[in-house]
């Protein structure tokens, strides 16, 4: 059985084993055949998302400081996990337009 990565590289442990599980539990693998890695970069207080496929796509997002919102709770893990969401569409675009020999 394939394997599709879920990966979370955070500074808070506690954040970052949060963030994973939610990861996990709204994207399981069986349903959403995607590697998933979420990397916190401290220099630019961005943490980058990238989807992609072992066929070759490679969708990256960022979700920024200015993306989590003051009113909305947890928000860095929503932003990641929008981040994340906005990701898994393009690359299921991508997947379908290659599956339908349609060029991106």
């Amino acid at each position: 059985m394939k394997h599709w990565t879920r990966n979370v590289f955070l500074g808070s442990h506690d954040l970052q084993e949060r963030l994973r599980t939610e990861i996990v539990r709204r994207w399981p693998e069986a349903q959403y055949p995607f590697h998933i890695q979420v990397v916190a970069d401290d220099a630019t207080s961005t943490i980058e998302v990238r989807v992609w496929t072992d066929d070759g796509i490679h969708i990256f997002e960022e979700a920024t400081h200015e993306a989590f919102a003051p009113s909305r709770e947890n928000d860095p893990i929503n932003a990641v996990l929008d981040a994340v969401e906005l990701g898994l569409e393009e690359v299921a675009t991508e997947s379908l337009a290659i599956s339908r020999g349609v060029p991106s």
